[in-house]
């Protein structure tokens, strides 16, 4: 590496198409990295949406251990790494000696979000920034729960019919209403939430005969479900239900394994995720890189 050459290298679409494929044979071990890379290669090809996610590997590592560093910078600095390496030592290597990034530091949110990272990766990416006083680090475990692809093709238009009610897709204009109620909502997540709609799968529940929306769900930028909400007067009438079964018959119908992140803390959620055949099939840690005041 040069002395000019940061040791984080960005990857073009061929190379992008290449990591993707790498890790096709790991869709059932990494769900979430699996349609993340599908995510970020359909972006690409959206107006608009071209700059929507960049992916670096320290020193091209991606090419023999499949290493990569995925940054989101606009609306919140948004990160999605992994490896093929147990180790890690390329991950580590790379958040540690690049200058690409100013963690903690975005005009839209003061925080760095490592998004989902896996279990066998948190603790060696929290202790990056934990070996310097310059941040403080805050974190939260998360179930990632997985539907195999054939149980959600299984689904039919009749599992996600609802009285008094219907379900549509998800147009731009109901973001304002999804990101009031968000429970991580900030000052730029609206816009955030547009984006993912943009490379992604959003339904809603309408009331007949008003049309208005009481329920939905949406994918992120990992191509999993998120955002699942239904509005309090709305509750348990099997809306959240028919959501799931709806937009995981339509991941399937794409080649994916339905996936979901839920805080371990959230009963009702994992309750409801077993009824409907989730598995929870590893732990995921979202990490919050602040600067120090």
């Amino acid at each position: 590496m040069s002395q000019n050459q940061d040791i984080l290298v960005e990857l073009n679409n061929n190379e992008l198409q290449e990591l993707a494929q790498m890790y096709c044979p790991y869709k059932r071990k990494f769900h979430m990295i699996y349609s993340f890379l599908q995510t970020s290669l359909r972006s690409k090809s959206i107006h608009g949406m071209e700059n929507f996610v960049q992916i670096y590997s320290p020193n091209g590592s991606w090419r023999y251990d499949g290493t990569f560093i995925a940054s989101m910078p606009s609306y919140g600095h948004d990160i999605v790494a992994h490896s093929l390496d147990s180790s890690g030592r390329n991950l580590t290597d790379g958040l540690k000696f690049t200058k690409r990034f100013k963690f903690g530091a975005n005009a839209s949110r003061d925080y760095t979000l490592f998004y989902a990272i896996h279990e066998q990766f948190s603790s060696k990416i929290a202790e990056v920034f934990a070996e310097t006083a310059n941040y403080k680090i805050e974190s939260t475990k998360v179930g990632m729960w997985t539907l195999d692809e054939e149980e959600a093709l299984s689904f039919s238009s009749k599992d996600w019919e609802v009285p008094t009610a219907y379900i549509e897709e998800m147009v731009p204009s109901e973001i304002t209403l999804i990101n009031s109620v968000w429970p991580h909502r900030y000052r730029h997540s609206e816009d955030k939430h547009l984006d993912w709609l943009k490379v992604g799968l959003g339904y809603g529940v309408h009331l007949r005969p008003t049309g208005n929306l009481v329920a939905w769900v949406k994918t992120s930028c990992l191509g999993q479900l998120c955002a699942l909400q239904t509005l309090e007067k709305y509750k348990r009438r099997g809306f959240a239900a028919a959501l799931i079964k709806r937009i995981s018959y339509e991941l399937a119908k794409n080649g994916f394994d339905p996936c979901a992140l839920v805080i371990t803390e959230n009963t009702a959620s994992k309750s409801l995720m077993e009824k409907l055949g989730f598995k929870n099939q590893y732990n995921c840690v979202f990490i919050e890189v602040y600067n120090k005041k």
